[in-house]
């Protein structure tokens, strides 16, 4: 009983005073790796609809990384609230970043659904520019997340997307007062609204990582 108090006591103040390793340490390098790597998968996605062209290996690839890295934010933030209070991180923080490059993630997935059935119609002129900003968007949050120096620019492409948007969208009940039902109109806009609103999403997400990224 002697033998196993002491032993206790020894690797109590090891473990708080001589080799302290605790989850909190590592959270920022676990968010950085997720949002880089979910960079990297929403640029595959979006630059399919940007070009028109997809390349399989490199999309697959930067899915699994995208999944294995929220999946090591996702364990380093359950270890961490197990850990002592004294010891843990701004869970709320962390936690509000871990739903967000979830929340991320699943809606890159809900882009590149609509890869495969998509005509490249719309090309660059687009959906170049949504990509750029969104991408601009992450470098932004995670030199934030970095402690580095970020010079923020203005983004005007999700708003420019969603006025074409709309414009599609009133033409349509125009079309539809007049008793059009089947036209090129409709065509369009049941193609192209389900990708717009992706992006959409995917910008708004982007803009809310960027936001919390300051306060880390």
């Amino acid at each position: 009983m002697i033998d196993t108090t002491v032993g206790s006591i020894i690797a109590f103040i090891a473990a708080y005073v001589l080799v302290p390793s605790w989850e909190k340490t590592q959270l920022n390098t676990y968010i950085t790796n997720a949002l880089k790597t979910s960079k990297k998968y929403f640029e595959t996605v979006a630059t399919t609809f940007a070009t028109g062209a997809l390349n399989d290996l490199e999309y697959k690839l930067s899915r699994k990384e995208a999944f294995i890295e929220q999946a090591n934010l996702s364990g380093g933030f359950t270890r961490m609230m197990n850990e002592p209070k004294s010891k843990q991180g701004d869970l709320k923080k962390i936690h509000q970043m871990v739903v967000l490059i979830y929340t991320l993630n699943s809606h890159i997935v809900s882009l590149a659904g609509f890869v495969r059935g998509f005509t490249n119609k719309y090309g660059d002129e687009d959906f170049h520019a949504i990509k750029d900003d969104i991408t601009a968007e992450l470098n932004e949050a995670l030199l934030l997340i970095e402690h580095k120096e970020v010079a923020e620019a203005q983004h005007h492409a999700p708003i420019e997307l969603k006025e074409e948007l709309d414009e599609l969208v009133s033409k349509r009940r125009l079309e539809l007062q007049q008793g059009l039902v089947e036209t090129e109109t409709r065509k369009v806009l049941v193609e192209f609204k389900p990708v717009v609103d992706q992006f959409l999403f995917i910008s708004r997400i982007a803009g809310d990582i960027k936001k919390l990224a300051k306060s880390f």
